[in-house]
């Protein structure tokens, strides 16, 4: 029985390290768009000119962009359930949402997964501000490789649209935009609780320091059946910040309204045009062949909170 033992745990050696030397090697096609579980950080896809895979081991291989001048980098942070502990960044609603996955079709976009290790345990930091800085790091990482700001955005779903909001209105100049779905920072009603002025007081002095940025830019998506956020809750953002818009697909999706129900091609349309635009505004030529609606039609956000 030992013999067995050590023979199967020297095969698993063996398999590990070949891995860690094996050549750099991606597979391009097809692009994902089914949910997976993710083990750690990466890109989602095994595109040959990025790494590394977001497995296990992804820890040990360097973080690679081959043309990272060309090539644009949406950085995703999943939902939180405010555990006490770090996440597993297991499960169907961590993975990125069909809208964000589709944006690899555009040109060279590769889709980062940041698995979080932000814990909303005692002593600690609210999560959406330990999570700042982690985003953050990996805004540097990419922008040490060479990847322009312009060609940087951050993506996000509840918890990790909150994060996002932190990291995009902390260091503007170093990122385009976020595209961020049903934001929520404190849980099931702080629309309603902000309204009413009902947030306690931690909450609430989370909330003044991230209306003390001084420029956010984001297109925040909104469901109407959100029991965290709906549309109309998004004007405290929406409202002070020039740059934020609010769209939401006007039917009765719920807080996961990202990943199923109704909408979801609304939602889509209106991610692809608004990444294209952004990217077109910030002076990044789009690829050939792109076509948008004339500004003024297709899908349109809702300004200022107001639905």
């Amino acid at each position: 029985m030992l013999r067995f033992l050590g023979s199967v745990g020297l095969l698993g050696a063996l398999a590990v390290g070949a891995m860690l030397v094996m050549p750099r090697e991606w597979i391009a096609e097809p692009v994902s768009t089914e949910p997976r579980s993710m083990m750690g950080s990466g890109f989602v896809n095994d595109w040959p000119d990025v790494g590394p895979w977001t497995w296990w081991w992804s820890k040990w291989m360097d973080l690679r962009v081959d043309a990272p001048g060309e090539t644009n980098i949406v950085i995703w942070n999943h939902h939180t359930e405010a555990m006490g502990e770090a996440p597993s960044c297991m499960g169907e609603f961590y993975y990125p949402p069909p809208s964000i996955m589709a944006l690899e079709a555009i040109g060279r976009t590769r889709v980062y997964y940041l698995c979080t290790r932000s814990e909303q345990g005692a002593g600690r930091g609210h999560f959406a501000l330990q999570r700042r800085e982690e985003i953050l790091e990996a805004v540097r990482g990419f922008r040490a490789m060479g990847v322009p700001a312009e060609r940087i955005f951050l993506a996000g779903q509840s918890g990790g649209s909150c994060s996002s909001l932190f990291a995009l209105g902390a260091a503007p100049g170093e990122m385009n935009a976020g595209i961020l779905f049903a934001p929520a920072c404190f849980g099931m009603g702080e629309g309603r609780q902000r309204r009413f002025g009902r947030l306690r007081p931690r909450e609430a002095e989370v909330d003044e320091a991230l209306l003390e940025a001084e420029s956010i830019t984001a297109m925040l998506v909104a469901f109407g059946k959100d029991n965290w956020n709906m549309p109309g809750d998004l004007g405290y953002l929406a409202d002070p910040y020039a740059g934020v818009e609010v769209f939401t697909p006007g039917c009765g999706a719920d807080h996961s309204g990202a990943f199923h129900g109704c909408g979801l091609d609304a939602v889509a349309e209106a991610v692809r045009v608004y990444f294209l635009r952004r990217l077109a505004a910030a002076g990044v030529e789009l690829p050939d062949g792109t076509v948008l609606p004339p500004e003024g039609e297709g899908p349109g956000p809702v300004l200022g909170g107001l639905q």
